[in-house]
């Protein structure tokens, strides 16, 4: 094998595609490994485009590719040409594949210091993600005749809850709970979500783009000022 006999793993195309992003692009988990092994650099940049094989994992949403690379040290930080990094292709990116989420976990839990609006973003554009994607199931939970209702957006409040209460300290006010300010955060974007599962095709693109971070940002700086654990 070229490998064996010493061949530069991190050679690059007229693309400025190395052996290794090929091996990403395929999906090809055997085959990533094995170069990595023999000295491929997970943390090249294509020369064209400045996009790494993390870049190229997220792009394709793969979560086992994604967690290799991970595990061989990875950057998430890492800036392409249209200024993403990993860390924000899964954050931003439309929600067309469903382990975006997933992927998205794996970044935050690789990053030292995790903002909290990104934390509720992630939560939030799962949440999106499944109204957009999964209309019927979307509408059959939230009927009437679903007696499981309650519990279920008690769930969903709990996601948000927990990231409060990790995230903003307690400070003078008081008179914002934690559990409050979960609701609040969860009727916003459910209210986005059913307006996504409503609207015509045509109307997704613009809902899309909708600044969650901007959005969450500004919720974030009112809890920051001091909420209660109850």
């Amino acid at each position: 094998m070229l490998l064996d006999a010493n061949a530069n793993p991190n050679i690059q195309d007229p693309e400025g595609n190395t052996p290794l992003m090929l091996a990403c692009d395929r999906a090809n988990l055997a085959l990533t490994e094995n170069l990595i092994t023999h000295g491929a650099d997970p943390k090249a940049q294509r020369k064209n485009d400045l996009s790494t094989c993390l870049h190229i994992a997220v792009s394709k949403g793969d979560e086992k590719l994604a967690s290799l690379l991970l595990k061989h040290h990875a950057l998430i930080d890492l800036i392409n040409t249209q200024g993403k990094t990993p860390l924000q292709m899964s954050l931003l990116h439309d929600g067309s594949q469903h382990s975006l989420f997933a992927i998205s976990k794996l970044l935050l839990e690789k990053k030292k210091s995790i903002l909290p609006t990104d934390q509720l973003r992630l939560i939030a554009k799962a949440y999106l993600n499944f109204a957009c994607k999964e209309k019927a199931l979307f509408n059959l939970m939230f009927s009437k005749d679903n007696k499981e209702l309650l519990h279920l957006c008690e769930k969903i409040v709990l996601q948000f809850k927990l990231v409060i209460i990790k995230k903003f300290k307690k400070g003078k006010r008081f008179k914002l709970t934690a559990k409050g300010s979960a609701i609040t955060a969860w009727s916003m974007i459910h209210g986005i979500a059913v307006t996504l599962n409503n609207s015509k095709k045509e109307n997704l693109e613009s809902l899309w783009h909708i600044e969650l971070g901007n959005i969450l940002g500004e919720m974030s700086a009112i809890w920051g000022k001091g909420v209660s654990e109850k």
